[in-house]
């Protein structure tokens, strides 16, 4: 279930399709991101699974990368 907000601004409860949720997967995994985002090689570290020769990128997904490039401006 996803919660969206309907013609009189009331929050709502509706179940998205299987083609709707393939879709939004589709797309997430083909976004690119077009301006800088943090990618620095990580300091090994066990407490967050960061092993030699890791990036940013490889720990976060797009959506959390795209935020993060927004915090840091």
């Amino acid at each position: 279930k996803i919660k969206i907000k309907n013609d009189k601004n009331k929050l709502i409860e509706v179940v998205p399709s299987e083609l709707y949720m393939e879709s939004l997967k589709v797309k997430e995994e083909n976004f690119d991101i077009v301006d800088w985002f943090p990618n620095q090689t990580l300091i090994p570290n066990s407490r967050i699974s960061a092993k030699v020769d890791m990036k940013v990128s490889d720990l976060f997904d797009i959506r959390s990368l795209s935020c993060m490039r927004v915090s840091f401006q």
